[in-house]
């Protein structure tokens, strides 16, 4: 099987993912020899056994060996040479193969798996929940704008999003929860000081908010934001930087100093779905107007996401295959 995918897609280093499977018995090539896609595994499984890798690289990585090594020959650990990040994906990974009948164990510390080979997935019925990565840029834009209500989304999830609600809280804002929804209304936002280590997908979002509240916001553990679908901590930066805010970051950490005017502007994203929806919503209390081009790129998480900014009264015009303006 050939796996690849676009330009952005092929630049995402895949190695450490390739190197585990190999060591777990598995034939994986990348064709270019540069550890990225395009990536081709032969699908005659794999026996099983140890395999080796860093834990604050992609929790995905982790995630596609637990399902993989469920149905290999032996019975397989997994070793993890770093601390774990995203550590929530992980845990919905086990607890969706869990409902399908597939164990795996973990050590106290998450540092190591044990997966019996030879299991078998049991079909049952799966019920989705709403996705907090997507709903945090509705609820944002709430936040800033008045007041918006989400609904779908579990109040007890296991996704490490969901803790989107409560850094709201922490700033400021006015949030009520039920048991599948949540609402967001706009108040006087204050700083914050936060680990995004095992949220990293929230910063993005979570900068526009800081560049309006009093004072300076600290986003701690934002590296690997480098090996997103861009660099997502050049991109945010970049392109709000455009719209006035006020951003500093180094290796592991940002800054935004808030709160500043922001003006419209002229926005890539990079080809990034969570840049192109973070400037959308910062552009909701910007002067003027945005635009963002490519804007076709929010369709990888969330096709209606413009749809869903007109249900709310945003002034959205979208033109096909052009820029959006907002």
């Amino acid at each position: 099987t050939l796996l690849t995918g676009d330009s952005t897609l092929r630049r995402r280093p895949v190695g450490q993912l390739m190197a585990a499977l190999q060591q777990l018995g598995a034939e994986v090539i990348s064709l270019q020899d540069n550890g990225c896609p395009p990536v081709m595994v032969d699908g005659r499984g794999f026996t099983g056994g140890t395999a080796r890798l860093e834990g604050d690289v992609s929790s995905q990585f982790v995630s596609a060996l637990l399902l993989a090594c469920s149905r290999g020959d032996i019975d397989s650990s997994i070793e993890l040479t770093t601390r774990l990040e995203s550590r929530p994906y992980v845990r919905m990974t086990l607890a969706m193969m869990q409902r399908f009948g597939v164990h795996a164990d973990v050590s106290e510390d998450w540092r190591e798996f044990f997966v019996s080979g030879g299991q078998t997935y049991r079909c049952c019925n799966y019920d989705v929940e709403g996705d907090y990565s997507s709903a945090a840029f509705i609820l944002a834009a709430g936040t800033l704008c008045g007041r918006v209500t989400v609904s779908g989304v579990s109040h007890d999830s296991l996704q490490g999003d969901a803790l989107f609600v409560d850094i709201l809280r922490e700033m400021g804002a006015r949030v009520t929860t039920a048991s599948t929804t949540v609402t967001a209304e706009a108040n006087e936002l204050r700083p914050v000081d936060v680990d995004v280590s095992d949220t990293p997908d929230l910063v993005p979002i979570l900068v526009v908010l800081a560049s309006q509240a009093e004072g300076q916001t600290t986003l701690r553990g934002v590296r690997r934001l480098r090996m997103k679908e861009s660099d997502r901590v050049a991109a945010i930066s970049n392109e709000l930087s455009k719209m006035g805010a006020s951003i500093h970051s180094d290796h592991d950490t940002m800054t935004v100093r808030g709160p500043t005017p922001l003006r419209g502007a002229v926005i890539d994203p990079h080809k990034d779905h969570r840049i192109a929806m973070a400037c959308t919503v910062a552009a909701l209390v910007a002067s003027g107007k945005t635009t963002i081009v490519d804007a076709e790129c929010v369709a990888k998480s969330y096709p209606g996401f413009f749809a869903t900014l007109k249900t709310i009264g945003a002034a959205v015009e979208e033109r096909p295959r052009g820029p959006t303006t907002v």
